[in-house]
Parts: structure tokens; sequence; C-alpha cells
């Protein structure tokens, strides 16, 4: 059965141990609102997007989940969640699916929305005053995030485990693509750059990258050249912004080169 989570059962979270043997399928959102509960998140119906991630669990994982979530099929009303079936948008594509959802099943009271609808984003935002920002195009090139936002503290570089880069972000000159990430479901690696931004920076950087007009800026793990793994984000476009037959513009390209070289990526 397909599922799309948004909680604690998403990667590096602290119920993701219950995922382990389901197939995950890349990033997506439904749309609904997000409320941070005090312990755990939410959703209600609604119309903002929020952003988890697919997959493909066997049958028999599906009662310990219902147990933690507590929701048991033969007492709605006592019932913490509910799990229902609602479409789900892959960002890697736009594809439309069918996916089995836990939905709050109480009144969220005076609880938080989560505007951005990102839980594990705000988790991590709760915890450091500075956020570990992904780059896998232009902003690789230190010059060029540099010039955007200012003075960095630290960087590391890694990959994307099971992602790869590709071009597909229509842009307004005819033709020309940005650079995106798509979910490859398989041994692919998306070389990347991970940069330590403070609030004000990722504020300037969201308006370089358009958010969230051209991109959405999702939470997911990142894994540094020794293995280590961090919570970061990554700007994925918006699925009403891509397209297909694109190619970067030469003067964007010699950005990503240049911050391939500079990170011997190339090597």
């Amino acid at each position: 059965m397909r599922f799309f989570v948004y909680g604690g059962l998403m990667k590096q979270m602290g119920l993701s141990q219950y995922m382990q043997g389901a197939v995950y399928k890349g990033p997506a959102f439904i749309f609904a609102d997000l409320y941070f509960l005090g312990q755990f998140p939410g959703i209600k119906p609604g119309q903002n997007k929020v952003f988890g991630e697919i997959y493909d669990i066997d049958e028999k994982m599906i009662p310990a989940i219902d147990e933690v979530e507590e929701f048991f099929a033969d007492d709605f009303e006592k019932s913490v969640y509910v799990r229902k079936k609602l479409k789900a948008y892959q960002l890697s594509d736009g594809q439309e699916i069918d996916a089995c959802v836990y939905c709050y099943n109480r009144e969220p009271g005076n609880n938080p929305k989560i505007e951005h609808g990102d839980y594990r984003r705000f988790i991590q935002e709760q915890k450091e005053n500075d956020n570990w920002i992904i780059a896998y195009g232009s902003n690789l090139s230190s010059k060029r995030i540099t010039e955007r936002v200012g003075s960095i503290k630290e960087n590391r570089k890694g990959f994307l485990n099971g992602f790869k880069q590709v071009f597909n972000v229509k842009t307004s000159l005819n033709g020309f693509a940005y650079a995106n990430i798509q979910f490859a479901d398989d041994e692919s690696k998306c070389p990347a750059v991970v940069w330590k931004l403070n609030t004000e920076q990722v504020n300037k950087l969201d308006q370089f990258e358009n958010v969230p007009e051209l991109y959405h800026r999702i939470s997911m793990p990142f894994y540094d050249e020794n293995g280590n793994i961090l919570i970061a984000q990554a700007y994925m476009a918006n699925i009403n912004k891509l397209s297909e037959n694109l190619h970067p513009e030469p003067e964007y390209l010699k950005h990503i080169i240049k911050g391939l070289e500079e990170h011997n990526f190339n090597k």
C-alpha cells in the first residue's frame, strides 16, 4: 500500500524505525492544514501544501503503524488519528497518486499552524538558529552564494542519495531552465554542498529562488562525505513550473561547473 507520511514517521524523525522495510518513493505534498500539537503534528482539511514522504508499505507493517498512530479501525471515536485515502503529488514530476494518510481526529484548538507545511523543517528550526541549506545548482559556487547572502560560517560537501540533477524548471527565458533535483528510485547520488546560513541569509536566498512561486524549500536528509547525516533544506521546484525539453542558459551553467570544480566533484 502507498502511504504519505508528514510527521514522526519521516526519515531521521522519532518514529522512523516503524518504516523499516518500507520502500521510499520520494518527497511529495498533500493539500491540508498542518498543526503543531505540542509533541507531534496533525493535519486537518485545508488548502495549504503539507510536505512529506511517499512510501510503499507491506500490509504486514500496517498494524504496528496504526498502533503507534493510535488509529483503531473498529473505534473511530477513540482514534487520535484516522487513516484516510487522500490525493498526494510527487514533487519529482507532479504525478497525482492515492495514498493513505493519518489525519488528526480531534480539533486543533489554539495549537499553532505550521504555515510552510514542513514538520521536520519546523522541528529543526526550533532547535537551531542556523540552517543547513542544500546547493546542487548554481549555488554550488561559493562566489555565487556569497554574492547573494554574504559571508558563510561553514559548509560541507556530500550527496543527495537517490536523487539526480535535472534541468526542468521553466524560466522566463525561452527554452532555458533552472536546475532541480528529481527522485530517481535507484542508486543515484546527486553531488551537493550544504551551506550553514542564519535566518536572515535564508530569507535572502528564498527571494533569489522565488519561493514559493518557483521553488519550495523542504527538509531532507543530507549525507556528507564522511557519512554523517544532517537534516538540511533543499529547493525543489513547484510542480506547476516543471517542463520538458529544456536546457540551462550558458552563464547559469558556468556557475554550476565552477561549483563542481571548486568542491572537487569532477575528480
